[in-house]
């Protein structure tokens, strides 16, 4: 069965997209979940609305990572953290730490999930991170970790 999809299904396809599917898949999983509509020729111009409105949305998000990408292009987030001897951590710090530390110093909002650590941050100094908006769009992050005294 032909249908249009209404939103993006991992391993099926993305919204506005026509894809063919097994006819109980449809019956069961996509039309009672809102999530297709069978696919005909009124669909065809809704399909087509909702694939340039799905580009403009990507297009639109991925100039707008790059715009990002180019404000934190060589900065320091610093991070201040307890420390014991040898300048050790108590624990780690977490991307969601660094997150944070963004939102409170630059004032820009990043997903922590985006955030990828090059190796654990347990002692006190420079670190790396890499922030990756898309698989076009990364910029690294010097993160420096001072004690908290």
């Amino acid at each position: 069965m032909k249908v249009l999809l209404r939103k993006d299904i991992i391993g099926v396809g993305k919204r506005g997209e026509i894809v063919s599917v097994a006819d109980g898949y449809a019956r069961n999983k996509l039309f009672p979940g809102k999530l297709a509509l069978v696919a005909n020729e009124k669909t065809e111009a809704q399909a087509e609305a909702m694939r340039k409105a799905r580009v403009a949305k990507e297009l639109k998000e991925l100039e707008s990572a790059k715009a990002i990408a180019d404000s934190l292009k060589d900065r320091t987030v610093t991070i201040y953290a307890q420390s014991g001897k040898d300048d050790k951590l108590f624990g780690s710090i977490t991307t969601a730490e660094i997150a944070q530390a963004i939102r409170g110093q630059f004032d820009l909002e990043i997903d922590r999930k985006k955030i990828h650590e090059v190796e654990s941050i347990r002692k006190v100094g420079k670190h790396e991170a890499i922030i990756r908006f898309s698989p076009e769009v990364s910029v690294q992050l010097a993160v420096e970790v001072k004690s908290k005294e």
